[in-house]
């Protein structure tokens, strides 16, 4: 044997297979579901029903709508528009020390310090001298209260733990007490701090009764599409997903199918929630030459866009 090492075959062909694999999976990345637009009802479109919701699946994952995507549309799915759309907006914030609570925080800590070389003897205020008394005398004299209570806890509950009381730290019992009594509270200096911006999720909801044999094999074929561009698939012998496919959404109206400017737009999307109701009046069915088609089928579907909004997105994309 020589001193070549024995597994640089076997890592070289597994990456090169590796790469095969993948390259496979975004060649043929939905093309299960690719082909000719569909609309529902079959005269969507038309003046009597001029406003609807398109639908793009895209093949790619792209996160920004700005990218130029139309080559990768798989599929557009045409549907009504639902008798309730909105949109929605939230921003999360935390409840915290503000500038200043924290800057009290750090002071007290400091005075703590301090205060922990003084001697016992120079805790001069003691519980008969009246904690009362001494919190009265701050808040009539227009001296320092803070400074007033410290010192008059120092014996209490002890030097360090005083001057923690007023700047943040846990408030003994007799602290509590003398504070309720005199009918007065640490001021906390909260804040709200900014965290985030939550990402936008849109809901469709529609009750679709076909009319017809066509309309009614549309409808089966909707369903399996965004069924389909909804859940990944495997690959790398089943121990990796592929991304699901994403969507692109808008409201539009007139047969020239022109964007509604007057109503919001919706960023690229995937879809996180499906239901489908295949009996909603009941078990009713039309036969199709033996064939049982449901006479209605409600659906809901949730989106969830890609990218959070910013003032960016409202000014130039009306988000």
């Amino acid at each position: 044997m020589g001193d070549e090492p024995i597994f640089d075959n076997s890592i070289s062909s597994l990456a090169e297979n590796i790469k095969k694999d993948y390259d496979n999976v975004v060649t043929n990345r939905g093309s299960s579901i690719e082909g000719q637009d569909i609309k529902f009802p079959d005269n969507l479109g038309s003046e009597s029903h001029s406003e609807f919701i398109r639908f793009e699946i895209y093949k790619q994952h792209k996160f920004d709508r700005t990218e130029d995507a139309e080559d990768e549309t798989l599929r557009v799915i045409y549907l009504p528009i639902p008798n309730s759309l909105s949109t929605n907006y939230g921003v999360s914030y935390s409840q915290d020390l503000g500038t200043i609570g924290y800057g009290v925080a750090k002071g007290v800590d400091y005075m703590s310090a301090k205060m922990n070389d003084v001697s016992a003897s120079d805790a001069v205020y003691s519980i008969g001298g009246g904690v009362l008394n001494l919190l009265a005398q701050g808040i009539t004299s227009g001296g320092a209260v803070a400074g007033t209570i410290a010192s008059g806890l120092a014996s209490l509950v002890g030097k360090s733990s005083a001057l923690s009381f007023i700047g943040g730290g846990a408030v003994g019992e007799a602290g509590k007490g003398a504070m309720l009594s005199a009918g007065i509270a640490r001021n906390p200096h909260m804040a709200q701090i900014f965290e985030n911006v939550n990402f936008r999720t849109h809901n469709f909801s529609y009750k679709l009764t076909p009319k017809n044999v066509k309309e009614s094999e549309i409808l089966r074929d909707l369903i399996k599409y965004f069924k389909v561009a909804m859940h990944p698939n495997y690959f790398l012998a089943n121990h990796f997903f592929d991304y699901p496919l994403q969507f692109d959404i808008d409201v539009m109206h007139g047969n020239g199918n022109k964007k509604n400017d007057f109503m919001f737009n919706i960023g690229p999307s995937v879809l996180t929630s499906m239901s489908a109701n295949y009996t909603p009046d009941g078990p009713h069915f039309h036969d199709l030459n033996g064939r049982k088609a449901p006479l209605s089928v409600e659906i809901s579907l949730s989106f969830t866009e890609l990218k959070i909004v910013t003032q960016q997105e409202i000014l130039d994309y009306n988000y």
